[in-house]
């Protein structure tokens, strides 16, 4: 028995002109954008998260997470802080824009699950300075917290300004959920493994912009079929299973952005089909069939009394530390002191499992 290797793109930059067939500015080749969802579908990346960087894009983001059934992030990445206060109107009026894309976008499929890109970074001060990405980061976290969204979150070369600013904005600790990135755009591409991409995909098939050739990756873009080499990476350093590795990523991404309309009936076959498999992984961590990713696993005896202690005694953890915050004089929100009044309720389920 197998089970599926599915994902969830949290980051992926669909509005870059790359997918249209424009590479600095110049065309190279043809759009070819639907290709890039197909691949992205025969790799097993069931959803993605689009990735708005400026008020445009946002906009062209949920635009383009509605015509594909993906979700999308607003904001403003820190490069470009400097439309705020270029923009018609100035600043103000840019944020109230950003507010009404979110306002506007809260439900449905190709709702908005996150405020962002947003963030710091000081290694390209050449376009927007310290000042101006500090001022409209601030504003941007406002957003997040009118709206209860988790950040999509960039911070490059500026650590302890990134922190100091989220903990002074109440997003320390238990203060908001948010997902960082610290990346390199520029930085090297994943390289090709076999066994956790379809042969269609594979590295050694892609061509360069300008010699495209119909159904290839193209060179130098990144694209959503290659996050199962992200996720065979992280299993081998880890020694996991991949399907270990995408089951947990999945949960998650859910859980981060109020995603649980993907865990559909198919899901929970998949997981039943894993917990109940009793055959030897496949050396390499999965194989492809037919342009789908199944991954042969080998399930792991787990006492279910032991996983809801664990569980249990995170969510007490957790509780704790709320807890600590409030008695320091910080503003909770209604959720987080509901969680506190439940803390009884959860000590009395620990004692009698860890009784039983």
């Amino acid at each position: 028995m197998s089970s599926r290797v599915r994902f969830i793109d949290v980051g992926l930059n669909l509005t870059d002109p790359v997918f249209r067939g424009l590479h600095r500015g110049k065309r190279k080749h043809r759009d070819d954008i639907l290709d890039v969802i197909k691949r992205a579908k025969a790799a097993g990346v069931q959803s993605a998260i689009l990735t708005g960087g400026s008020l445009h894009e946002s906009s062209e983001a949920l635009d383009l997470a509605a015509q594909f059934g993906y979700y999308a992030t607003v904001g403003c990445h820190p490069t470009r802080s400097s439309q705020f206060d270029s923009f018609k109107g100035g600043p103000e009026v840019y944020l109230e824009r950003l507010d009404q894309l979110i306002a506007s976008h809260l439900t449905g499929t190709g709702r908005c699950v996150a405020v962002g890109e947003c963030g710091l970074d000081y290694d390209r001060l050449h376009f927007s300075p310290i000042v101006t990405q500090q001022k409209h980061f601030r504003s941007q976290l406002s957003l997040a917290k009118k709206y209860h969204l988790p950040l999509f979150l960039h911070v490059r070369a500026a650590h302890e300004d990134f922190v100091r600013i989220l903990k002074e904005e109440g997003f320390g600790e238990d203060g908001g959920r948010a997902c960082e990135w610290v990346f390199d755009e520029n930085g090297p591409k994943s390289r090709d493994n076999k066994g956790y991409t379809p042969s269609s995909i594979d590295g050694r098939n892609c061509c360069q912009p300008e010699k495209f050739i119909e159904g290839r990756v193209v060179k130098g873009r990144n694209e959503p079929c290659a996050i199962g080499g992200v996720a065979w990476v992280v299993a081998s350093l880890k020694n996991r299973e991949l399907i270990d590795v995408s089951r947990a990523a999945w949960n998650n991404t859910v859980e981060m952005y109020d995603l649980h309309e993907l865990m559909d009936a198919e899901y929970h076959e998949d997981i039943a089909a894993r917990d109940a498999s009793k055959d030897k992984p496949v050396e390499n961590g999965g194989v492809v069939d037919g342009g789908a990713m199944d991954v042969k696993t080998e399930a792991k005896e787990v006492d279910p009394t032991e996983k809801k202690i664990r569980i249990l005694k995170k969510k007490l953890q957790a509780i704790e530390q709320l807890k600590a915050r409030r008695d320091n004089g910080d503003s909770l929100e209604a959720t987080q002191l509901q969680k506190i009044e439940g803390e009884a309720d959860l000590l009395k389920q620990l004692e009698e499992l860890e009784k039983s």
